[in-house]
């Protein structure tokens, strides 16, 4: 008996049909999930970096806005108050500008932190907040050792930094997942501001 017959039930036929084998899709299918993958993984990453550059742009303006309210120091002619000079205060989770009300008197406290022999840039009870205070973005958070003060003394304005290494305070935000992924501002003595990717 021929099973290969042309009237036979079992013959092997010559098939014209077009499609993909099980490997080809087993292939693409995990070529697509690979390349999907990466895609998320690269949007994650960037939204991050996206994150941290919107942060360090806020934290920038609140550094030159306490700079920028130092140089024009105005006075209120109602109470004659003078400020000592203006500063940013960062306390995480929140930064803010402050006025230092330190004494004008000659030989004051505001002398005293102008030449260096006090260093007490921010005090609570002394000095007024001005406008709100400000927070990081949630999954965003600063590093290393705080609280930390710029404070900047008109008419110059001479730069006064509570905890500056060789003249440089640096702060530093990074994300919450991911500590590696971070920024850092730094401000010398001379009120440069420069920042690290």
């Amino acid at each position: 008996m021929n099973f290969f017959s042309p009237n036979s039930k079992f013959q092997i036929q010559n098939s014209s049909r077009s499609g993909f084998t099980l490997v080809e899709l087993i292939v693409t299918i995990s070529i697509s999930v690979l390349l999907t993958t990466m895609l998320v993984l690269y949007t994650k990453t960037g939204e991050r970096q996206l994150t941290l550059f919107i942060e360090r742009s806020k934290i920038l303006g609140v550094i030159t806005q306490s700079k920028t309210l130092a140089i024009q120091i105005f006075t209120n002619t109602t109470t004659g108050d003078i400020p000592c000079g203006y500063g940013v205060h960062f306390n995480p989770p929140s930064y803010f500008v402050f006025k230092n009300k330190a004494a004008m008197a000659k030989g004051g406290e505001c002398d005293q932190i102008k030449n260096g022999s006090n260093l007490n840039l921010y005090n609570l009870s002394r000095d007024e907040q001005i406008g709100e205070k400000l927070s990081l973005s949630r999954g965003v958070n600063f590093s290393g050792s705080f609280p930390q003060t710029i404070l900047f003394i008109p008419p110059d304005p001479t730069v006064k930094l509570s905890s500056s290494i060789a003249g440089v305070q640096i702060i530093t935000i990074a994300t919450i997942d991911t500590p590696s992924v971070q920024t850092k501002i730094k401000i010398n003595d001379f009120g440069q501001i420069s920042f690290d990717n």
